[in-house]
């Protein structure tokens, strides 16, 4: 081989190497903004490990959602259970209970709030649970690091002890806003039950066919 293919050969190689290093280059920024940029956004938006590691896990900021409480063995002691876990900027988030006499508010109180814990962060769950005697309504609220519990009868909110309790969950999606009532719990001592919905909670609440509806609501301020 002389001179002239040496150099020739030589030239192939390089620019086989160049082409391979750029090709490598282009893959990897391809595969950066394809498939590890929005990797990266999913799991920031919906504060999956690493980002939020203060707020609820596959929930997005300012959001908040129903499900069925998972208490294991516990379950067996509830007639039904719910969470409602949340994050929030907000500053201070309050649940209430109130019972409405043929469509009239007859009793109204707050039975818990919570506010942000060191970090900043307003983020926890909220589980509600009515027991299998159909009278005894359990919350318990973990929020800040500090968890608080309520303990209510039915009875002590005017309900028989032999009423048959039509009840009905639903919170609304989408973004939080401050100062707006989110209902996700409704009951009353009638079979008379509009669908879910906010304005349906709002319109069996205040249906004065109804002798007594009891609602469930949580604010943010």
């Amino acid at each position: 081989m002389n001179l002239q293919d040496q150099e020739f050969n030589k030239l192939i190689k390089q620019s086989r190497k160049k082409n391979f290093w750029r090709t490598l280059g282009i893959t990897l920024g391809v595969l950066i903004v394809v498939v590890i940029l929005p990797a990266l956004f999913f799991l920031q938006r919906y504060n999956y490990p690493p980002f939020g590691e203060h707020q609820i896990s596959g929930l997005q900021d300012n959001h908040a959602r129903l499900q069925e409480g998972d208490l294991g063995v516990a379950s067996l002691l509830f007639n039904q259970s719910y969470d409602i876990q949340f994050n929030t900027d907000a500053k201070r988030i309050s649940f209430f209970i109130e019972t409405y006499d043929h469509g009239e508010l007859s009793y109204s109180e707050q039975v818990f709030h919570g506010v942000p814990d060191m970090n900043g962060v307003l983020s926890g769950t909220m589980k509600f649970g009515i027991l299998r005697d159909a009278q005894t309504l359990l919350m318990n609220l973990q929020v800040g690091g500090a968890t608080m519990n309520f303990e209510k009868q039915f009875s002590e909110l005017g309900f028989a002890t032999d009423d048959q309790l039509a009840t009905t969950w639903y919170l609304e999606e989408g973004p939080l806003e401050l100062d707006q009532k989110y209902y996700f719990f409704y009951g009353n001592n009638t079979d008379h039950m509009q669908g879910g919905g906010a304005e349906s909670f709002q319109g069996n609440l205040q249906d004065e066919t109804i002798p007594l509806g009891i609602g469930f609501y949580f604010i943010l301020e």
